[in-house]
């Protein structure tokens, strides 16, 4: 019988590449993360999800700074029952945030800059790979894009961006 919720996302567009699993051999959460300039790991604690009426927020700190600005990557993980092949094709938006900060004073103006990237690809289990533990899928060029119209990730990234921004408590 397959898994009704997947464990294993892996997702790509616009020079970015995700992969995040629910799960790993520790028992942890996995969250790799690659574009052109940088490959980053993250695991645990480093990973931060958040359940919300558009999916779970899964978040972590690119890059972090104690005395500038930060910058984070949250993909949005829309909910998805699989199929019998323990696969489902998905569209996405995974968001850059550029945190605002300064030592000298708190920043004017809007402290959050974002940027909204359109990922496609797909969901899955973890599939043994007959030796200890457990390997991702298929790798990133072997991705089947899939979008139908009408669905949530097809609404405005204002308006995405709003939502999360209200959930958050970033806005009244």
């Amino acid at each position: 019988m397959a898994n009704t919720e997947p464990n294993l996302y892996e997702v790509h567009g616009h020079g970015i590449h995700v992969t995040y699993s629910t799960t790993s051999i520790t028992g942890k959460p996995l969250f790799n993360y690659h574009d052109a300039a940088q490959s980053k790991n993250f695991s645990g604690d480093q990973i931060q999800v958040q359940e919300s009426i558009l999916g779970k927020l899964v978040s972590v700190f690119l890059m972090r700074t104690i005395d500038g600005p930060s910058t984070s990557f949250t993909l949005l993980v829309p909910n998805v029952r699989l199929p019998p092949s323990d696969s489902a094709n998905i569209s996405t938006e995974g968001i850059t945030t550029l945190h605002k900060f300064s030592i000298i004073g708190p920043p004017v103006g809007q402290t959050e800059l974002y940027t909204v990237h359109p990922l496609d690809g797909r969901h899955d289990s973890w599939r043994s790979s007959g030796r200890h533990g457990v390997t991702p899928g298929l790798p990133p060029g072997e991705w089947q894009p899939h979008r139908r119209s009408g669905e949530l990730v097809d609404l405005p990234a204002v308006w995405i961006l709003s939502v999360i921004s209200t959930l958050l408590g970033l806005v009244p």
